[in-house]
């Protein structure tokens, strides 16, 4: 996508978009903050806390394929840390400004775990980590399906699928790195049921 293009999709002429943002980074920053609303705008949409954890994981995935759907060019043209061509990163400030954003998509993962393991829907686990890792799975099922079917241009996502791997990642909660394979949170239960 170059400066023209997104002119012309706005309705402007090059020079009149200059007028708006000093220079093509801006521009493509402008198009990747205005994306990553977008996408945590439709969790924020999707996450009902008074609902269980397989349906609001369900909303979730169902929301983030949609986006996802709606934006492939994240798979083949675009990044969302570096420049169109992915040779320039972003600056630090811009990065730092994306990540927040991504990390509000998480949060709003992360409320829903939280609120699933204070209802004993699944095990006391990390919810953070358990956030990371159901946001970079479904991260990871996309581009594998983007991979396997880049002929066809669009994603057909099963959200359904997707979040019926991350309920199997959940149902035995994460296990902890050098954990002995106790998913997190066992021994602040078993101590508190000692006590």
């Amino acid at each position: 996508m170059n400066v023209e293009q997104i002119a012309a999709a706005a309705g402007l002429s090059r020079v009149a978009i200059y007028g708006y943002f000093p220079s093509k980074q801006e521009i493509y920053f402008a198009i990747l903050c205005a994306d990553a609303d977008q996408l945590v705008e439709g969790f924020r949409a999707a996450y009902r806390p008074e609902r269980g954890l397989d349906a609001n994981l369900t909303r979730l995935a169902a929301a983030y394929v949609k986006f996802l759907s709606s934006h492939p060019e994240y798979f083949r043209r675009f990044s969302w840390f570096y420049l169109p061509g992915r040779e320039q990163r972003l600056s630090p400030r811009h990065g730092r400004t994306i990540g927040r954003r991504f990390a509000a998509a998480r949060g709003i993962i992360e409320d829903c775990l939280s609120n699933a393991v204070a209802r004993g829907e699944i095990p006391a686990q990390d919810c953070g980590l358990a956030a990371a890792a159901i946001y970079a799975q479904w991260l990871g099922l996309a581009y594998l399906r983007v991979a396997s079917d880049s002929a066809s241009g669009r994603i057909p996502m099963d959200h359904r699928r997707i979040s019926a791997c991350a309920m199997q990642l959940l149902r035995g909660g994460l296990r902890t790195p050098g954990g002995g394979g106790k998913p997190a949170g066992s021994r602040t239960r078993r101590r508190a049921a000692t006590m």
